[in-house]
């Protein structure tokens, strides 16, 4: 409730103007600098739970290696200190728990997700840097030339440390490399770029310009400041297009406005970006109370409007684009000029630059490319459907009745147009997904790695299957065998076996001598090997069964504290159905591990949940199937609940009674 009095009257002020409560400014030093210090997980909300949505590569957790995308953090301790239940905490809270300063330590209670066991992982805690922030470049080629493709997604740098990375000396670097490639152009997409700093603003405009005004500041009722790139140097002086759209804002039109007035670049995208032209300084509230211990946030004021060399401001009229393209947005009301008290344009007088010679033909490409983009009809389709956007933006009213409701927002999927648009974008995907489909060329199926199975359309049970058929030093030596082991569908075989080649000992055989394969039958109980006593090696003579498989059940036993039912092999991961049947012909559980079993009508989901094998969501399930029948009776009772199979459900019988 303070954040929201304070902004009721900051606000206004302008649009732009805002107090940020700590939360809030530390989520802002984040995006403009592209780093925090934590352990390095993207998490979300599932349910009652804390999920890992995935790691961030690099990060402390990554580098760790034993948090997992999938894993549930059930407790969170900061180092030895007592631990804390997150279950049921809201996402924001939970994560304030487990970010922390560089260099500290925190223990994470996590349910994996592999196996459902319950374990505690340490991390060290570290300066994370988020890669979707920064700089990044890649080289296309089109008619024989390469052309070097920057994408640029803010501004970034952090005010607390100048020596570290920032966008523009990023952006030098990827220039220079993109230089060493012998790239004919140059494509700077800012869209969706909303801004950030304005001094690395400046400075990547020099990139492209020699020593020169940039940008015009201006305090209310004070005469306009020159910002001067004042670096002679031009890294790259050839061809420049940026590309931006209606969420292009702040800094990025700053940058866009000089490559257009000094005629450095062609301005594609959108009509016009946002057309936000005003600087905010951000100044912390505890300046004016600094005996106060507690972070109170920060103000973020609006301060100064900035404006073009030629002069004109970029406030509410943003940049039109030298050639406009039709995109989602192009109807859509969101930029400057729609909001609430937005300060009004103006200009200053023109600064002193010379503008560059840097096109000849410019007039000419413009209107061709126009020209283009009015007759194609792609950019038709994306216009009718910015239209039906701007439609549906515009239709805020809904009729309170069910019946009307329904009427008013069914959509004939029969009617011609619908048909048509959706042929077209069938046919429009048939092509994407045409130009993108990897080449394949002559290979051996022996040599089939991980991602090699995965650009074929190999699931990873099929992958999982040759690579242990291939651990025991056997070959396939036809297409029948190369079905018979990994089991894959008829229709894929007949797409990948034409490629398959293999050796000309096998295509041209000579004459061997035949075999029989001798089969064992199943030992009795008092010959067969202890499960829990059972060695590596002893496993390994099993056959299907290699060092990989071997080692991963003895993990999984040990995790357990030892197996209690032999049902438990088939729990883990990856090993095949028929592989756990030939081990149990040599081996059983003679010393079971005893558990402590749970009552199921009186424990929790969270408590169900802990159980191997069982996901949360089955554990939710359960729960709320014991809920909804006010008790369980019969463990049989449970078989239609969807996900949990027969095998799982005997599994759980270990850990659960019925009381």
């Amino acid at each position: 409730w303070f954040s929201t009095f304070l902004n009721s009257v900051v606000g206004a002020f302008d649009p732009h103007t805002t107090y940020m409560a700590p939360r809030t400014k530390e989520r802002f030093d984040q995006d403009m600098s592209g780093k925090l210090e934590g352990i390095g997980a993207r998490l979300s909300k599932k349910g009652i739970y804390t999920e890992i949505f995935e790691l961030v590569s690099g990060g402390p957790a990554w580098k760790q290696g034993e948090l997992e995308a999938g894993d549930v953090i059930l407790e969170v301790a900061q180092a030895d200190k007592e631990p804390l239940d997150i279950v049921g905490m809201r996402l924001d809270d939970a994560i304030k728990f487990i970010k922390g300063k560089k260099g500290t330590e925190v223990r994470l209670t996590v349910k994996k997700k592999l196996d459902g066991t319950t374990r505690i992982i340490s991390i060290i805690r570290d300066v994370v840097e988020l890669e979707e922030t920064f700089v990044k470049s890649t080289i296309v080629e089109k008619e024989g030339k390469k052309y070097g493709l920057i994408n640029l997604p803010r501004f970034y740098i952090d005010f607390s440390d100048i020596d570290s990375r920032d966008s523009a000396k990023d952006m030098e670097k990827e220039i220079a490399r993109l230089k060493s490639e012998n790239v004919s152009g140059l494509l700077i997409d800012l869209r969706n770029n909303g801004g950030g700093s304005l001094k690395t603003a400046i400075e990547i405009a020099g990139l492209f310009i020699t020593e020169g005004p940039v940008v015009q500041v201006k305090y209310r009722g004070q005469d306009p400041i020159v910002k001067n790139d004042e670096n002679p140097k031009m890294q790259w002086d050839g061809a420049v297009v940026v590309l931006v759209n209606e969420l292009s804002a702040s800094a990025s039109e700053i940058f866009a406005a000089a490559m257009q007035d000094y005629g450095r670049a062609v301005i594609i995208g959108g009509n016009q970006t946002y057309g936000k032209g005003t600087v905010q300084s951000v100044i912390p509230i505890n300046n004016f109370y600094p005996k106060y211990e507690k972070d109170l946030g920060a103000i973020k004021m609006t301060i100064q409007k900035f404006y073009r060399v030629n002069g004109g401001s970029t406030q509410i009229e943003g940049v039109y684009s030298d050639i406009a393209m039709p995109n989602k947005y192009s109807y859509m009301k969101f930029g400057e000029r729609d909001l609430t008290g937005a300060l009004i344009w103006d200009k200053v007088p023109q600064a002193k630059y010379t503008k560059t010679n840097s096109y000849e033909n410019f007039s000419d490409v413009i209107n061709k490319s126009k020209n283009r983009i009015a007759l194609d009809e792609q950019f038709k389709l994306i216009n009718e459907y910015a239209k039906w956007l701007k439609e549906n933006q515009e239709d805020t009213s809904y009729s309170l009745n069910f019946r009307d409701f329904s009427e008013e927002n069914a959509m004939d999927m029969d009617s011609e147009e619908v048909i048509a648009i959706q042929r077209e974008l069938d046919s429009l995907r048939t092509i994407d997904i045409a130009s993108k489909k990897p080449k394949i060329f002559p290979f051996n199926p022996n040599f089939i790695t991980d991602f090699k199975g995965y650009t074929l359309g190999m699931s990873a049970e099929e992958i999982d299957r040759l690579l242990v058929f291939r651990k025991e030093n056997k070959w396939i030596n036809s297409v029948e065998d190369f079905k018979k082991v990994t089991k894959v569908s008829d229709s894929l075989l007949n797409k990948i076996s034409p490629y398959f080649k293999f050796p000309d000992w096998v295509t041209n055989p000579k004459s061997k001598n035949k075999y029989v394969k001798k089969r064992f039958k199943e030992k009795k109980f008092t010959q067969k090997i202890d499960l829990n006593l059972a060695t590596q090696d002893q496993l390994e003579a099993v056959n299907g069964i290699g060092k990989a498989f071997s080692k991963r059940i003895i993990d999984y036993r040990n995790k357990l504290g030892g197996f209690t039912n032999d049902i438990q092999l088939y729990q883990v991961y990856g090993l095949d159905f028929q592989v756990a049947n030939s081990i149990l012909k040599e081996f059983t559980v003679k010393t079971p591990k005893e558990i402590i079993k749970m009552n199921l009508n009186s424990i929790s989901a969270s408590d169900i949940s802990t159980i191997p094998s069982i996901s949360f969501d089955i554990a939710k399930k359960i729960w709320e199937f014991r809920i909804l029948n006010e008790g369980i009776k019969s463990f049989s009772e449970l078989e239609n609940i969807e996900g949990l199979t027969k095998r799982k459900l005997q599994g759980i019988q270990l850990y659960l009674k019925l009381e």
